[in-house]
């Protein structure tokens, strides 16, 4: 979030109290976050790229689109339009393709807490009999039965 959006959140990173609480934490710990990397990153970003008419996805590459030189297409053929689709297209797949390897990771961890090979123990029982139930999973028997079936739902597994 750039310097001049945070002046719109009176100071705030988030306006979820949660993450400016995880921001204020990391700060007073000294780490590196995402909020504070990104302005330095601001005044140096390519006008190309902010624009959406850059493509780096090939050897021929990078390609700018600029009509004040007549490079309305990449070296491909691929103009504007095609660029900034095929960008948004590759950062939702990307973003699909984290939030599939988070989901995984989580209840991989689940199942393994049901069958105590883990640290963890199952500590919100309404929330999984919930969810349990919000997606058809049979919420009779134990927490730990109920983990593992569900976990065993899931087609990622």
């Amino acid at each position: 979030m750039a310097k001049r959006e945070r002046v719109q959140l009176g100071g705030r990173v988030s306006v979820h109290d949660s993450v400016q609480e995880m921001y204020e934490h990391i700060r007073r710990n000294g780490l590196t976050n995402v909020w504070d990397r990104f302005d330095p990153q601001e005044k140096i970003r390519c006008n190309f790229c902010l624009a959406e008419v850059s493509c780096q996805l090939c050897t021929n590459g990078p390609c700018r689109v600029s009509d004040n030189v007549g490079a309305i297409l990449g070296v491909c053929g691929i103009d504007r339009n095609a660029m900034a689709m095929r960008d948004m297209l590759l950062r939702n797949v990307m973003g699909t393709a984290t939030y599939t390897h988070h989901a995984y990771e989580a209840f991989r961890t689940l199942k393994a807490t049901a069958q105590g090979k883990t640290p963890f123990s199952i500590t919100d029982k309404d929330k999984l009999y919930s969810f349990a139930g919000q997606v058809k999973v049979d919420t009779n028997g134990s927490p730990e039965q109920v983990a593992i079936r569900l976990a065993d739902f899931l087609p990622i597994f």
